[in-house]
């Protein structure tokens, strides 16, 4: 039985992590010593097998320039003993610009550890540059001409819309401190919390970014109280692992492409959630004016700050779940 798999997530972040802070041997130590074990990089030499590229890979890291890695999308699935995962991403290799990369992953379980049997890095070139025929649209139209029960389901489209997104603070930490089988399973727990409550409120899960998530909703009531639900069972299990989730929501016009939102409004969302305290919910003042009028929640001191990667500085107001409204 296929299944998503938040422990081959978390595995993935451990290896990205130290291919960023270049640490060839923690990352060597993902592979497997077999035979059958495949590297295949971005440049055409990188094409290697064996036991002895495991040996050799620490070298390899040894030489690259600063990296920085900043994952866009994530998924994970395993299935008897095998896994396998795919990243897209983008990288900057010491001054260069940052760059389009596309990872993937096959797992297998060695000794009760997930190691790595091959890995496959891509940049992503349009199939127009390549062989000059537009490959993508002409699918996406054969796709969208397809009726019947196979007919692929977007749950996203152009519009205005209530962006939630949530991360849990100091995840890596968490991670190490308490073990790969104990992290695992509170992440888990989390995941399924938040997909029940985000479905009872009428939302979409776009997709999980490592330890976050990224959701959709159409009303804007409906996003905050996902939100407040969200912190009021994470509190609840408390006594089972302490995890700190910051919460941040935004509402505003977002553009629809490939099963995802694209555009500000996104970016903005996931400042928001950034910039929140774990335990945390943060509103920008488009969705505090919007729900000012209905009473239900109750809104802290409103704070103006700087947005990475956002010009200006925009105003952002926590919502204090744990008390009841004003009014």
């Amino acid at each position: 039985m296929i299944r998503e798999s938040a422990e081959l997530r978390a595995v993935v972040t451990r290896f990205l992590a130290a291919m960023e802070r270049l640490d060839g041997p923690t990352a060597a130590n993902f592979f497997l010593r077999a035979d059958a074990t495949r590297y295949i990089g971005t440049d055409p030499q990188e094409w290697w097998s064996g036991s002895a590229f495991v040996d050799a890979y620490p070298k390899h890291v040894a030489g690259w320039p600063a990296l920085k890695i900043d994952v866009e999308e994530m998924e994970a699935f395993e299935s008897d003993g095998v896994g396998w995962a795919a990243v897209r991403a983008v990288t900057k290799f010491g001054d260069a610009d940052f760059e389009p990369v596309r990872f993937s992953f096959v797992f297998t379980l060695d000794g009760g550890m997930w190691r790595l049997v091959q890995m496959h890095s891509s940049l992503g070139v349009p199939n127009v540059e390549w062989i000059g025929v537009e490959l993508t649209g002409a699918l996406e139209q054969l796709l969208a001409s397809i009726e019947g029960p196979y007919a692929p389901e977007m749950p996203v489209r152009d519009g205005t819309v209530s962006l939630v997104f949530t991360d849990i603070e100091d995840s890596t930490q968490m991670a190490a401190q308490l073990g790969d089988a104990v992290w695992v399973e509170a992440l888990q727990r989390h995941h399924r919390a938040i997909e029940e409550v985000v479905g009872r409120k009428g939302g979409t899960v776009v997709k999980t970014l490592g330890d976050g998530a990224m959701i959709v909703f159409a009303s804007t009531r409906e996003a905050v109280r996902a939100a407040v639900e969200i912190q009021q069972r994470q509190s609840e299990s408390a006594g089972e692992v302490a995890m700190g989730v910051r919460i941040g929501v935004h509402v505003g016009d977002a553009i629809a492409a490939d099963r995802d939102y694209l555009g500000t409004t996104v970016n903005k969302a996931a400042r928001i959630a950034a910039a929140a305290d774990g335990g945390q919910i943060m509103v920008s003042d488009a969705v505090r004016v919007l729900l000012a009028d209905t009473h239900e929640f109750s809104f802290g001191d409103t704070v103006s700050m700087k947005l990475k990667g956002l010009a200006g500085v925009h105003q952002v107001t926590p919502v204090l779940w744990g008390q009841p409204a004003d009014g």
